[in-house]
């Protein structure tokens, strides 16, 4: 017997042990946990939550609570849709698995075959750069999230501006170097979809190939199309743990970034959706010929390791297409969830459970789903805010716990508490960061010298900076002009002005959770001959301030 055959039986055991831990779990009940699932709901703020569990292929349990509007009190029930933001982009990598089976696509088509792709800033991935390379974030090109981001209605980005703006990314690092997610190359591929489907919007091919299909009938790429009221609404939370209402995003399949967010649905239509990939990946395994006639087409080369994922660990830890994948136990699980890591290894005596994947957060909305193929088993947990720490991920951890009867048992309402006080303290931390590298006691010039328009057009922004007369004459920066992306302007030092956040409400309530380090708020102005000629602003981390060029037309 060589090494492969004996590695072989050795997960063969453990999935038996697995499926023969499992067989018991109808005869025990989910409901147990309820009572744990609301006192973290509650602790993290978030005014509701939906959950299902597929388990050996039949619904075992659903549960909702709290409010889908918690301004109105409305209450939230299993039905209720929602924003599943990034669980998105596994509709859009289904949706190429079929153009691939019907011979209009190749995974391995350059992105520019189909659509005008050109980028500016990377020949070797202008020119190399695959359908590939994009579902599985390995082009190398930074995420830049904070270019586009979207609250109320306010969206940074127009449609039009989608293809431009993604050949003026920067690189992070080179292609296929490392995994690096990046939201407008799923919005891209959404374009290549629309250039060799037969219907004009990505949108339409979801509708007609995925959602009827499959029964899918509470699950839209557009929210308006939603005829009933009994839909989340986008939350906040404020500091006493209590949630106040803001606008949904403005996301669709009619909005440039709409491929990699904007699908609504609800609990019982992602069931369908999880056991239709549980299916897909048995009849494919099987080499049956019955699956033609399945909705979906490639599941096996679209949940497989494609990239490396973002963790260095012994376990695997890979990415697909819209797919993770992990072995638990894991060191590295939590680093992939709002919750992050905690001090105890979730089933770390237990056999080895294959996972298979994603989570999603987009202004006002997060969401967990998981496929255990071995099994037959999935969860989704589905929730109205961020709040602090998302309560979904500790739900389904929970979940996960019991259904699979993982040992040793750990107090994981412990960890979400610590994990929200945590969230709760990221702002003081960020905070004193900012004020920890000021330098005091500099001269403020004054507001005329730096009062104008400043232009980058490879991301199609606007920093507008101005006094307003309506606020005492205050200083203000806005993106775009855009409301909900105004912000009071103060005197950091030298030449350095800063748009941080006043409080952590104010972070909350303007949805900044790509602004994770205190430099994405600094506007570093640059002078030539003592006149200001441009600003430079880090919008990512870890990646070059991008430089804003003053408007001539402007003092």
């Amino acid at each position: 017997m060589n090494a492969q055959e004996q590695k072989r039986q050795v997960q063969d055991r453990s999935v038996i042990r697995l499926c023969q831990r499992t067989n018991s779990a109808n005869d025990h009940s989910l409901k147990k946990l309820i009572p744990d699932i609301n006192h973290i709901r509650e602790r993290t703020g978030v005014p509701g939550i939906a959950i299902g569990v597929l388990h050996h292929g039949e619904v075992i349990f659903t549960h909702a609570e709290g409010y889908r509007d918690a301004d109105e009190k409305l209450p939230m029930n299993v039905d209720t849709a929602f924003i599943i933001a990034s669980l998105t982009k596994a509709f859009i990598s289904a949706s190429c698995g079929i153009l691939v089976d019907e011979g209009k696509l190749q995974w391995n088509d350059k992105l520019n075959k189909h659509v005008p792709f050109f980028q500016k800033n990377n020949q070797f991935v202008n020119d190399r750069a695959t359908i590939s390379d994009a579902l599985s974030h390995s082009t190398g090109l930074a995420q830049m999230d904070p270019t586009w981001a979207v609250l109320e209605g306010d969206t940074l980005l127009g449609p039009e501006d989608l293809l431009h703006v993604t050949g003026h990314l920067p690189t992070k690092c080179d292609l296929r170097e490392h995994w690096s997610y990046n939201n407008h190359m799923y919005s891209l591929v959404g374009r290549i979809i629309e250039a060799v489907g037969p219907e004009k919007n990505w949108g339409d091919f979801v509708k007609s190939r995925l959602l009827k299909p499959l029964g899918m009938n509470r699950t839209t790429t557009d929210g308006t199309d939603l005829k009933d009221d009994n839909m989340a609404e986008a939350h906040y939370v404020l500091n006493d743990r209590t949630a106040k209402k803001h606008g949904r995003p403005d996301l669709s399949d009619k909005t440039s970034m709409g491929a990699c967010a904007s699908i609504w649905s609800t609990v019982p239509d992602m069931l369908i959706w999880a056991k239709a990939h549980l299916e897909a990946i048995k009849i494919e395994q099987s080499g049956d010929g019955t699956k033609q006639h399945h909705v979906l087409k490639n599941v096996n080369k679209i949940v497989s390791h494609a990239s490396i994922g973002p963790a260095d660990i012994l376990q695997e830890n890979t990415y697909g297409f819209a797919w993770y994948r992990m072995h638990l136990p894991s060191p590295a699980y939590g680093d992939l969830l709002l919750g992050g890591r905690t001090d105890e290894i979730l089933g770390r005596d237990s056999p080895i459970l294959q996972i298979v994947f994603h989570t999603g957060e987009v202004a006002g909305y997060c969401a967990n789903f998981y496929l255990f193929p071995h099994t037959n088993s999935a969860t989704i947990a589905l929730v109205n805010a961020e709040g602090f720490s998302d309560p979904g991920d500790w739900a389904s951890r929970l979940i996960i716990q019991e259904l699979f009867d993982l040992k040793p048992r750990i107090d994981i309402v412990r960890h979400a508490e610590v994990a929200a006080q945590r969230s709760y303290d990221r702002f003081d931390v960020l905070r004193k960061e900012y004020d920890d590298n000021r330098m005091l006691n500099t001269e403020e010039p004054p507001k005329s010298d730096i009062s104008g328009e400043y232009v980058n057009d490879g991301f199609k922004l606007t920093i507008s900076v101005f006094e307003d007369k309506a606020d005492n004459h205050r200083l203000k920066m806005s993106l775009n002009m855009r409301r909900g992306q105004t912000h009071h302007l103060i005197h950091y030092h030298n030449d350095t002005f800063s748009f941080i956040p006043p409080s952590r409400e104010y972070l909350d309530e303007h949805v900044m959770i790509d602004y994770t380090h205190y430099t994405q708020f600094l506007l570093d102005f640059d002078r030539v001959d003592r006149k200001v000629v441009g600003l430079n602003w880090i919008v990512q981390p870890g990646i070059p301030a991008e430089y804003f060029k003053r408007n001539i037309q402007t003092p």
